[in-house]
């Protein structure tokens, strides 16, 4: 079988995968908008914290029951409630890399990247992803989820939605989540522009992608509402052979952290068999 060599347009920058620096903290009814219930975590390592500092803060307005545990070892970021009950326990947090006194100093459009992947997932989370960039001058804040719905990342968030803002010196980077609870977050990073066919925005082209590909085959697609799994390269309009085109002509390709200028197998005369004959087994349906 051949080889190609695959170059990666962009190189993802992690802003947070939340497989550095465990930590707890929890809001209590002594907590106020003075004392707000604060994890302030220095030291971690920069591959996997922007800037090396994470802080953590429960807003002083959500319930007292409000508890935020970070686990390195699942890699997530879990806002819950303390004792589980059948009413609804709202909490505020704020998660933040980078203040006006330290700030990050970093250009997120190295290597090409022009958009956040975030993520997450709730049933219920509204929240905001905030950038200052120019120490204080400028800042922007980008609602990730509208109004009350899910959220199930990751979730492609353009540079492009967040007006006035100098990537090229970015210095405090925010997430905010308001009244939710029930909230795993898994990462925050950058990534550039998504490869022709990656169609579940996973970094690269593969079984998954087939996967939504003949499962959606047919389906006339909205694009104010895109089938479920579906995150980047949005079908033309009808799913057809144009989405299976892309998805043979990108077969192997890659564009992830890791990845740059790395040499993947071609998916040959078998492999494009395999594709082609999943393909029609589909049509004939």
């Amino acid at each position: 079988m051949g080889m190609v060599s695959v170059v990666v347009s962009a190189r993802s920058l992690i802003v947070d995968d939340f497989t550095a620096g465990a930590g707890v903290v929890q809001r209590t009814p002594a907590n106020d908008r003075e004392n707000p219930a604060t994890l302030v975590q220095t030291g971690l390592d920069p591959a996997a914290v922007l800037g090396g500092t994470r802080t953590t803060v429960i807003g002083y307005s959500g319930a007292d029951d409000q508890r935020v545990t970070i686990d390195p070892d699942a890699g997530t970021f879990v806002l819950d409630k303390l004792e589980p009950t059948t009413d609804r326990s709202w909490g505020y947090v704020n998660v933040s890399y980078g203040s006006s006194d330290s700030p990050l100093g970093v250009d997120l459009t190295a290597d090409g990247n022009d958009r956040f992947i975030f993520d997450a997932t709730s049933p219920f989370v509204p929240g905001w992803i905030g950038v200052t960039s120019g120490g204080a001058s400028r800042s922007a804040s980008f609602r990730f989820s509208d109004g009350f719905g899910e959220i199930d990342g990751p979730e492609p968030v353009l540079f492009s939605d967040f007006p006035g803002i100098d990537w090229t010196d970015v210095s405090v980077i925010e997430i905010d989540i308001i009244r939710s609870s029930g909230v795993t977050i898994r990462s925050l990073t950058t990534a550039g522009p998504t490869l022709p066919g990656d169609f579940d925005h996973s970094g690269q082209v593969d079984q998954g992608d087939l996967d939504l590909l003949l499962t959606n085959w047919g389906a006339a697609v909205d694009p104010t509402a895109w089938p479920e799994g579906w995150r980047a390269d949005l079908p033309r309009g009808t799913v057809d052979q144009d989405e299976l085109d892309r998805v043979l002509q990108g077969w192997g390709g890659v564009t992830a952290p890791d990845f740059r200028g790395v040499s993947v197998p071609e998916p040959g005369v078998a492999g494009l068999v395999v594709l082609a004959s999943a393909w029609l087994r589909h049509r004939g349906r």
